[in-house]
């Protein structure tokens, strides 16, 4: 399968600290491997991200081999692509984030942003930590934040994320009648430029006041 014994090891349980010391063991035998590509495409910062003691492993990667953060698979996509796709937890993704920024920017075909791996069909959405979700988000939108601009109002005009109907289960009621800057609601934006009818049917679910709402402009 092409893996070394450092593949192995990373994907195995942890029990106590000389299981650990093992790890520290083959990381300093053979430094290069942990950047390598097994036949599947995973690293072994990949396999780390899924098994148990992730975030001890990470940083042990991190410490010896830091670019094994940024190790790519053709199938996979990085690192942080992977936990997220695997439902890792939020410690996990986060330092993922920290280590390497971009890469929550990183759009890797077929299986797009750490966002749409989230949320994807596919994905293990009976493991996803919402609280991953959003972090995500809030990284992402980071600067609408900053210039006032309400999360599910910068999210629905995100460009790149064409398939918004898995994430805005992740939005309540309360999100759905916040005003941005013009006045306008999310269900505005969503009549103005969405084809996704999934999204529009949620927005249906809205108050019925909020198909007569005025925006600053006074369109409805």
């Amino acid at each position: 399968f092409g893996q070394f014994p450092i593949h192995l090891a990373m994907r195995m349980r942890c029990s106590d600290e000389n299981d650990f010391d093992g790890l520290v063991f083959l990381t300093k035998q053979l430094p290069y491997a942990i950047g390598a590509l097994d036949d599947r495409g995973l690293s072994c910062a990949h396999y780390a991200c899924t098994s148990e003691s992730s975030l001890k492993k990470l940083q042990l990667i991190a410490d010896v081999f830091p670019e094994a953060i940024r190790s790519k698979s053709d199938n996979h996509g990085f690192p942080i692509h992977y936990a997220c796709t695997e439902g890792s937890e939020l410690e996990v993704v986060q330092y993922l984030a920290h280590q390497f920024p971009e890469s929550l920017d990183m759009h890797v075909e077929p299986i797009g942003l750490p966002l749409h791996c989230a949320c994807k069909e596919g994905a293990k959405l009976d493991k996803i930590d919402w609280k991953v979700l959003d972090f995500l988000l809030s990284e992402r939108y980071k600067t609408s934040a900053e210039l006032g601009i309400p999360l599910l109002h910068a999210f629905l005009q995100d460009e790149k994320i064409q398939n918004k109907d898995p994430i805005m289960s992740r939005f309540g009621i309360s999100d759905k009648m916040q005003e941005d800057q013009f006045g306008r609601w999310p269900v505005h934006l969503v009549f103005g430029a969405t084809r996704n009818f999934d999204v529009l049917r949620k927005m249906i679910q809205y108050p019925i006041r909020a198909f007569s709402k005025l925006d600053h402009d006074g369109w409805l």
